[in-house]
């Protein structure tokens, strides 16, 4: 028993207040340097505990007691969108229905002169359900087998053959504060909120491409009944709206771009994949469910579907066409 309990201690408790001492250097100080001091000293307590106390069920129940009350206090901390927000953040996006009408309210469609230097721009756009047709998923990957960036485009019919369908993009990504850069270690604890962003798809595409040199951008089709494509529709507005009504903190793995969608699922969900938190192969599970594209070997496939040297610096006109045009499962796509 004492050797289950020691085993206990070093394979839960230290990892476990290891995440701690990350919590009170970001949450309670702020990312301070006497918040690096509080960490450090609070895992050198939880150590020596171990060491020191016998018998080491003792130690359990004293350090447990100690996390207990960390816990009690770092609960109540409340995710809040008064924040001074990056300005393509700063808008949250809500969505509206009447009937078979759906207008989103505002829908990004920022300019990009680099990541630093952004002209947001925001209008409402009116969608009819029944001319819904097509999901997307895009996956920006940064060369790391272990992360990805998806993120969803629906597209509608067309009013005429000769106008580019409209389509509209989801994108769950941290709120990030002015100056702010993305660090996964940050944001395993309660330093940003959650975002969906909704916007035109130029808008998310053309900030990976065109400005973020080492990301490249697979586009898919989904391979999505009817019925299942206007559910996922709806998952995504259902999401917006929730967290214009109620603000929630972004986490690198429990409520990340892809776990934070994946939970709100509500009809065929596909089943849960540690793929889908570690999310750099994400694509090449949707591949194995069979919801891409199945005419090549995977590999094949998505080198087919990087569509950054065709993406990059292309002007409005017929963006979306242009993009998708020749690539598998997009044998709809006219010429552009």
């Amino acid at each position: 028993m004492t050797l289950i309990l020691a085993l206990a201690y070093v394979l839960v408790i230290l990892p476990l207040n290891a995440w701690i001492a990350g919590a009170i250097y970001y949450d309670a100080f702020k990312a301070s340097a006497p918040g690096r001091v509080a960490g450090i000293i609070w895992f050198a307590a939880v150590v020596l505990i171990g060491i020191l106390l016998h018998p080491t069920w003792l130690a359990l129940l004293l350090v447990l007691s100690l996390d207990a009350g960390f816990f009690a206090w770092w609960i109540r901390i409340a995710s809040t969108h008064d924040r001074d927000w990056r300005p393509e953040l700063a808008v949250m996006p809500t969505a509206e229905l009447a009937g078979d009408a759906v207008t989103i309210r505002n829908v990004r469609f920022a300019r990009y002169q680099s990541l630093d230097d952004i002209t947001p721009h925001h209008e409402d756009r009116t969608y009819s359900l029944a001319r819904l047709r097509a999901m997307d998923i895009a996956v920006g990957n940064w060369g790391s087998i272990f992360m990805s960036h998806p993120f969803a485009i629906f597209e509608f019919e067309p009013e005429s053959p000769d106008h580019e369908p409209p389509r509209i993009g989801f994108s769950l990504e941290v709120r990030s504060l002015k100056g702010q850069q993305f660090s996964l270690t940050r944001n395993l604890f309660k330093q940003n909120e959650l975002i969906c962003v909704a916007a035109d798809e130029r808008d998310l595409i053309r900030r990976r491409v065109d400005h973020e040199k080492n990301t490249q951008i697979y586009l898919y089709r989904l391979k999505l009944r009817p019925e299942t494509l206007r559910v996922r529709f709806h998952e995504y507005l259902d999401t917006i709206n929730a967290l214009a009504a109620e603000p929630r903190f972004y986490n690198g793995i429990t409520t990340n771009c892809t776990t934070g969608i994946y939970r709100r699922y509500k009809a065929n969900r596909p089943p849960f994949d540690w793929r889908v938190v570690v999310n750099g192969q994400l694509d090449a599970y949707l591949y194995k469910l069979g919801l891409l594209d199945q005419s090549l070997p995977f590999p094949e496939l998505k080198e087919a579907c990087r569509i950054n040297p065709v993406a990059r610096g292309l002007p409005d006109h017929n963006y979306g066409n242009t993009i998708r045009q020749g690539r598998p499962g997009f044998d709809d796509i006219g010429p552009a």
